[in-house]
Formats: C-alpha cells, structure tokens, sequence
C-alpha cells in the first residue's frame, strides 16, 4: 500500500528573515579589479578603477569614488580579460 510521505511543518524561528527579504543566491567575498564608466550624478561622463567587495550569481558590491543615482546604468570591464558588461545601480 502506497502512502503519501507525512509534511512535517517548520516554525517560524524568532527574529526570521521574512520570505520577501531572501537573497537569490549568495554572496562571497571576492576582490576582483573593474572599470566602471558611466555618468555621475552630476551628469560628467566617468570612468573609474575600482575592485568589487561582494558578488553572487544576480549582482555584486563595488566602491566607487563618484555618484551614480538608484536605477542608473553603468558599464563594467574587467581589464584582464577584455570582459564588458551593463548594469545597473539597484541600491
């Protein structure tokens, strides 16, 4: 006789992060050199050496000396492979 497996409910732990607060995927710490080129806030085209702090599989976290405005896109290169690609200033 065949039988559905019992499904065991989880309680919430306390101090839990809600579900709409979740990280796509995870991130690590990795210290990879970029150009970043874009337009400042001030609206003065840039281009900038920089390195990233933390990346995952959906973004990553770069230290820039200038502003960019939330939504604005920017260019990176990674200057040992040649590599470019768009993003997108999200926070």
């Amino acid at each position: 006789m065949r039988t559905k497996p019992a499904q065991t409910e989880i309680p919430a732990a306390k101090n839990s992060v809600p579900m709409s607060g979740l990280r796509r995927s995870t991130r690590v710490i990795l210290d990879v050199p970029l150009v970043i080129r874009g337009e400042a806030e001030d609206k003065h085209s840039f281009q900038e050496e920089t390195f990233t702090v933390k990346v995952s599989a959906h973004g990553g976290l770069v230290v820039l000396q200038n502003r960019v405005a939330l939504g604005q896109k920017v260019v990176l290169m990674n200057p040992k492979r040649s590599a470019r690609a768009r993003g997108r200033e999200i926070n």
